[in-house]
């Protein structure tokens, strides 16, 4: 079977979380035999734009690059539509003829890449590993780092210019999904929020993204510590949006009494005023987290954007650490409060402040969360690839006879299913309607989106229509 997997970036060339999936992913497939292509976006000011060339990694993976640079801007309307990008890869299509196409990331490649695919005649998956689809900026959160509403059409979030421009990029976006065979989501509360954005649920799957092979992190952490300082760690680097100044700030609330220390993993120490308590340590690489985790005893992820997972805070929770986390959805997912760890709001430094000087006061607290496994299901990425295999196999087929189900493939273990699978409750609550006009800067909203777990607050309601459509029932906020 001949697969092409599509990133928007891709390493070397850009490591991250997202990029991480479609590579690990191709890897399995060329294991298991299967002829594996990859067309992704490469980012190099030194490079002409739209110029392409053809590697093959040491695994045997041919990979076409593509300069992407100039788009990478959220307010680019090349970032969400890019035709020369489409065209280029319409053509390489023709030429390579795959039975599969998965797209992953998008932004930059734009949205055309699907019903390229389509045309193509190949069966096509998409996994949104972020929120791409409705929100320009990836994270459902504006430039302010105040996480707006999740259901986008509720809101009047400016996003990456304003809230009328999102509504006309959407518009133009999502009826390009209709190319996709499956959607798949990273996790369920992900997929909770896409069908409240219009995603359409007969084709969204819950695809939890895998574990890297070769890390033994259960148990890896050295034991049980009530009699010494709390070891925390954070691990997000110096970008905003991971929260790092949330942290500082919540830092200088907690008592300065030799019960805890931080260590600040990719941050610089210069013209940062830290704590004597706190260090700031050079990143470190993928060989290393067995023995950093192994070093600590809480995990610390202050992140202010809406993540769709969080695979450091699954690998730290299996390594035996407890872990405090926003509520943004992918971390908490993973987090039960009060069992392995602790959720604050996101973004608000004191209620972070107050949890880290609580469990430095409560070691006992700490022993009892360590040995507390992720309330989220885990996998490793083999699992992950067995997920997609057979799915890839069924849309072939389907495809070739001329007739793909809305939706086929079971791209999740029946083992894994129960937990993982189907369309999630949502209801939004509101303190009060304002049909058809935003809602004003005096007006008190509540916003709570629930899925089977529990209820997240939020911020924002703004259209009858749209809070219709996920299941609005109005009642005052308490």
């Amino acid at each position: 079977m001949r697969v092409v997997q599509v990133s928007a970036h891709y390493p070397p060339n850009f490591v991250s979380g997202g990029t991480l999936v479609p590579q690990r992913m191709a890897h399995d497939l060329v294991d298991r035999g299967h002829e594996v292509l990859v067309y992704a976006g490469y980012l190099d000011e030194n490079r002409t734009p739209l110029e392409t060339w053809v590697e093959t990694d040491p695994r045997g993976v041919v990979v076409r690059w593509i300069v992407t640079t100039p788009w990478t801007s959220w307010s680019d309307p090349l970032n969400t539509f890019n035709p020369p990008v489409a065209e280029d890869f319409e053509s390489w299509l023709a030429d390579v003829r795959p039975d599969v196409v998965h797209l992953h990331s998008l932004q930059t490649l734009g949205g055309g890449m699907v019903r390229a695919a389509k045309a193509a005649g190949a069966a096509v998956v998409v996994t949104m590993h972020d929120f791409w689809w409705t929100c320009a900026r990836q994270f459902l959160t504006p430039a302010d780092m105040r996480p707006c509403s999740v259901v986008v059409d509720c809101g009047n979030c400016p996003c990456a210019v304003s809230h009328e421009w999102l509504e006309r990029r959407n518009a133009h976006l999502q009826p390009m999904l209709d190319g996709a065979d499956v959607i798949l989501a990273p996790s369920a509360s992900s997929a909770s929020v896409l069908i409240a954005n219009g995603i359409d649920p007969r084709k969204l799957r819950v695809d939890e993204n895998g574990l890297p092979p070769g890390e033994a992190l259960d148990g890896s952490r050295t034991g049980s510590r009530t009699d010494l300082p709390l070891r925390m760690m954070y691990a997000g680097g110096p970008d905003p949006m991971k929260g790092i100044d949330v942290l500082l700030e919540s830092l200088r609330f907690v008592p300065q009494d030799g019960s805890w220390s931080m260590d600040l993993y990719g941050v610089e120490a210069v013209g940062r005023d830290l704590p004597l308590s706190v260090r700031a340590l050079p990143a470190y690489g993928r060989a290393e987290l067995g023995d950093v985790l192994g070093s600590h005893d809480v995990l610390v992820l202050p992140s202010v954007v809406r993540e769709s997972h969080s695979i450091l805070t699954r690998e730290a929770l299996l390594a035996g650490l407890a872990v405090i986390c926003p509520d943004t959805l992918g971390p908490e997912e993973a987090v039960r409060h009060g069992v392995n760890g602790l959720v604050v709001p996101a973004g608000e430094p004191e209620p972070l402040s107050a949890a880290m000087t609580h469990l430095a006061g409560n070691h006992d607290m700490v022993a009892r969360m360590q040995p507390a496994q992720p309330a989220a299901t885990t996998r490793r990425c083999r699992a992950q690839a067995d997920g997609h295999a057979e799915p890839y196999r069924d849309l072939r087929t389907a495809r070739t006879r001329g007739r793909v189900r809305v939706g086929a493939g079971n791209l999740i273990s029946s083992k894994e299913r129960p937990a993982m699978i189907g369309t999630p409750r949502i209801r939004v609550a509101t303190s009060q309607y304002q049909a058809g006009r935003p809602i004003g800067a005096n007006t008190k909203i509540a916003t709570i989106i629930t899925t089977s777990r529990k209820l997240v607050p939020h911020r924002g309601c703004r259209r009858e229509k749209r809070c219709a459509l996920t299941g609005v029932r109005g009642r005052p906020a308490s």
